[in-house]
């Protein structure tokens, strides 16, 4: 989007735009600006260039025609301004830019995108011709699209389902921007905040603490404005788990204990006990945990979904996440036979259950937990064995908290190195190397709420 003090103003962008011959962008000063990817030269380069008769054209005319002021359009020549996706296109579409010279379009454009995009523009506008109504077929189709990104999400890069996430969270505050009717609005409240909590997933996957927190406080203000328990329950746990890879393992147990208060579903509260259990273990208060672990053993099984969870994938909790939790926790607690018992449990139930359900950041953990657990017991070569499915998995798969915990596992193995293990300490060495090829994963910064 526009820095702050560059908002377009409400006006017609095309008025008295003219026409260009098609080697008006052949000059050298037009392909020089694209090829550095700067919209700010583009837009000079359009003013001076010779088609305006030898006098170059008033800022204050290209100005008028991209809807800005004049001192708008000086901090975007100047670079001292920048414009996103959205904008890029309004002045491509201002000033005839052709397709070809389109470098801001994401690099996974497809026609397909294109006209999916089109016609979410179409459907917009229709839209807008019902006064206050309920918006049914909107919400549903809404309802679809953030499911299938839920289900995406699990056995998906990430790059990959971003974003379509912000997609679904802009068109529910499309909806949301227009007048509904009471039960529809909230519908259109919940879906964003269920967007804002995927997108608070994206973020820390990514590394952001941050940017996941900012998102987490968009989703809690939704569920606070729609009254949606089973969406707060979300929120608590997930900020449960931020807590808990950020090392506030206590105030972890805390927010999972509250999430529990307002758990709608059997499958939530599952979720909610594993993560008190686990982070209670990371803490060292194994009461704590082995409390939590026989709540979830003893939990009625009835009630299993509610509206979050029935968007399926990332916003479920499916019995190989379980019993992958399972495993974490007892290796945790020093328990590594159950730790290993647990932790291939969950491994051969992702590889053998349904693609579309394959959680490749929870497979990967889980190996870790058997990797952890062999070192324990004293088997360093089947902890590198273990390890190679995790060195194996492709970057773009490879989310943040992996590296946290490696590096945990590479410090327990140059430890047990220390100690006279010579297989142990060559396996911390790997693990060294690994970390530092660390690739990046997308960017989370955008990913803060609006």
């Amino acid at each position: 989007m526009w820095c702050s003090p560059c908002r377009r103003r409400r006006r017609d962008p095309q008025a008295g735009v003219p026409q260009v011959p098609a080697d008006f962008w052949d000059h050298p000063a037009i392909r020089d600006a694209v090829g550095k990817q700067q919209f700010g030269a583009l837009l000079r380069a359009y003013r001076k260039h010779p088609f305006h008769g030898g006098t170059p054209l008033p800022q204050a005319s290209l100005a008028s025609w991209l809807s800005m002021s004049q001192a708008q359009l000086s901090r975007l020549e100047r670079g001292a301004c920048t414009c996103g996706l959205e904008d890029a296109m309004t002045i491509a579409r201002t000033l005839h830019l052709p397709p070809e010279l389109h470098w801001f379009l994401p690099a996974t454009a497809t026609p397909e995108k294109d006209t999916a995009a089109a016609a979410r523009e179409s459907l917009r506008f229709t839209g807008t011709l019902a006064h206050l109504a309920d918006r049914g077929a909107a919400l549903r189709k809404l309802r679809a699209d953030l499911s299938l990104a839920a289900s995406q999400y699990v056995h998906s890069p990430l790059g990959d389902v971003v974003g379509d996430l912000v997609q679904g969270r802009d068109d529910a505050i499309a909806l949301l921007e227009s007048p509904l009717r009471p039960v529809a609005a909230r519908e259109a409240y919940f879906l964003a905040g269920a967007a804002c909590l995927m997108l608070a997933h994206a973020a820390q996957n990514a590394g952001d603490s941050r940017a996941a927190h900012d998102q987490l406080q968009a989703a809690d203000e939704l569920a606070e404005v729609a009254d949606h328990d089973p969406l707060r329950a979300w929120v608590f746990g997930t900020s449960a788990l931020i807590h808990e890879w950020t090392r506030r393992h206590n105030d972890a147990v805390d927010l999972a204990r509250q999430g529990q208060r307002c758990a709608a579903s059997s499958t939530t509260q599952t979720r909610l006990l594993a993560i008190e259990a686990r982070a209670a273990a990371r803490a060292g208060d194994r009461n704590t945990a082995a409390r939590a672990l026989d709540r979830m053993d003893s939990l009625d099984s009835a009630d299993t979904e509610d509206d979050v969870t029935a968007l399926g994938g990332l916003l479920t909790f499916p019995d190989a996440k379980r019993v992958y939790y399972l495993g974490s926790t007892h290796g945790l607690l020093g328990h590594h036979e159950q730790s290993e018992q647990h932790a291939s449990a969950a491994i051969t139930a992702y590889e053998t259950g349904l693609q579309e359900e394959r959680s490749y950041g929870d497979e990967a953990l889980a190996w870790l937990d058997v990797v952890n657990a062999r070192l324990a017991l004293g088997d360093p070569d089947g902890a590198r064995e273990a390890l190679t499915p995790i060195l194996t998995l492709s970057a773009p798969r490879r989310i943040s908290q992996l590296y946290s915990a490696l590096d945990r596992t590479r410090s327990f193995a140059l430890q047990l190195g220390n100690r006279g293990h010579s297989a142990a300490a060559e396996l911390g060495t790997q693990l060294s190397a690994a970390l530092t090829t660390r690739p990046a994963l997308p960017s989370a910064r955008a990913l803060s709420s609006r």
